[in-house]
């Protein structure tokens, strides 16, 4: 049985609401002209980079290692994250890239402790 880790990060993110608190006081201090590009309600979220940087480390490791993700079986697999959603993106993001003919919504298995699975 052949086994691998990859610990990984979540991508490239939007600033989270306390950066975006401390990014609207600049705007306060440099005026109007000066405007937050980010909207709150994205803080901390993955970002669409983040997204195609997960996808492509996916794809990457299922080039560097083809014997070992041929089909996807949850058996086989276990993928975790915590339950944080931009950590939950990126899981997402990189099962996406390893398995591009698998579709989540069918296959994303129940939490278990400790985390969120996929």
């Amino acid at each position: 049985a052949e086994h691998v880790f990859h610990v990984v990060r979540h991508g490239t993110r939007y600033p989270t609401a306390k950066h975006l608190a401390k990014l609207n006081r600049l705007t306060d201090w440099f005026g109007p002209e000066w405007p937050v590009p980010f909207d709150a309600e994205d803080a901390g979220l993955l970002a669409s980079r983040g997204t195609r940087e997960l996808e492509e480390m996916g794809r990457r490791m299922r080039e560097r290692f083809p014997e070992l993700f041929q089909d996807f079986n949850q058996q086989s697999y276990d993928i975790w994250s915590s339950e944080v959603p931009r950590a939950m993106q990126s899981a997402t993001a990189y099962v996406s890239g390893l398995f591009p003919d698998l579709s989540l919504s069918d296959d994303v298995g129940e939490p278990r402790d400790g985390g969120a699975s996929a």
